[in-house]
């Protein structure tokens, strides 16, 4: 196993996707090099994850994260940032392969407060019931620190629908974890102004010329059917 020291060695590689090392065979002093030295080899495909949780001039307070219907509300505190960049949300659904969703620039103050909505995570999730979050803090000189891991977890028994925006306008998008039926959408009169289950990037188009007011909206599921009040507003 060879081992090499990133402090003092090669801190730039920290991160990078593509690296590669070549090793140059070299002889002895006294032997032929046409009898024994031979091409030196190279290696890639590997990743230099180190080092991580440097030391960063921030204390983090606090970080949560809890459910907001089917949104993920994210918030954390810290005190005493300097020099630091910015906050990356990471999430996974497994606890281990995490990926970035989101980012937001540091404000370097005394104390500071922060919030992060991931909007439709329970539906993004799939069948997955949990979610979990971490914040990845760098320093503008590329010190990198991770917060401790928090999770929301929601019930995935039966559909999980999201429906917005409210107000609404030309469209209404509409998420869910289940194969979606059929849409319709109601006046106050209980007249049937728009139905069907085309949805284009989980988009509803819908009849310009609707009136403003307050609309009923159901989704149909293969497990039943969801209703929301929605209001249309001014163009």
């Amino acid at each position: 196993m060879c081992t090499y020291n990133l402090t003092t060695g090669v801190p730039a590689l920290v991160g990078q996707p593509n690296v590669a090392f070549r090793f140059v065979l070299s002889v002895a002093p006294g032997y032929s090099a046409t009898g024994y030295a031979v091409d030196g080899f190279m290696v890639d495909d590997f990743e230099i994850i180190g080092p991580i949780n440097l030391p960063l001039a921030i204390d983090l307070l606090s970080f949560t994260a809890i459910k907001q219907g089917n949104d993920a509300l994210l918030s954390w505190r810290t005190s005493n940032e300097k020099e630091l960049d910015q906050f990356v949300i990471e999430k996974c659904t497994d606890g281990i392969n995490f990926t970035a969703v989101g980012s937001l620039p540091a404000k370097n103050g005394v104390s500071n407060s922060y919030s992060y909505t991931d909007p439709n995570a329970s539906v993004n999730t799939g069948n997955a019931k949990t979610l979990f979050y971490r914040l990845r803090i760098s320093d503008r000189n590329g010190k990198i620190k991770y917060s401790e891991v928090a999770r929301v977890s929601w019930d995935k028994n039966g559909a999980m629908v999201s429906i917005g925006p409210n107000p609404f306008t030309d469209f209404i998008s509409v998420y869910s974890n289940e194969a979606i039926r059929n849409i319709t959408l109601f006046n106050l009169e209980g007249k049937v102004v728009h139905s069907g289950s085309a949805i284009v990037g989980n988009k509803v188009m819908l009849n310009r010329s609707l009136p403003e007011g307050l609309y009923m909206i159901k989704v149909e599921t293969a497990s039943g059917i969801i209703s929301r009040k929605l209001i249309r507003a001014g163009r």
